[in-house]
């Protein structure tokens, strides 16, 4: 089973048939991208680092009616912007004593 990057061809097969092959015309074009990028986007694996572009994820999470940050299958760990202040701030002051 393929891991994809992104859960379309998921919200895709949701869809009846007849409205699978609509929906895989007038996406395309609602993104205002070819055919082939859209079939591009819905292939990208998990550990590939091609990516969808911000505003095109946003838009695909509109078309299919799911939450910010669900389309996504994958979750980015990283710390606050604070966090890495507060450690920036005390390797300084530790190379600095």
């Amino acid at each position: 089973m393929k891991n994809y990057k992104y859960r379309i061809n998921e919200m895709m097969e949701n869809l009846p048939i007849r409205l699978h092959r609509k929906a895989s015309v007038i996406i395309p074009k609602k993104l205002n991208v070819s055919t082939a990028t859209f079939s591009n986007y819905r292939n990208i694996q998990l550990n590939d680092i091609q990516d969808i572009p911000y505003e095109k994820v946003i838009m695909l999470e509109k078309l299919f009616s799911l939450k910010h940050g669900s389309l996504q299958n994958f979750t980015i760990d990283t710390p606050s912007i604070e966090i890495l202040l507060n450690q920036d701030e005390k390797k300084s002051h530790s190379v600095t004593a």
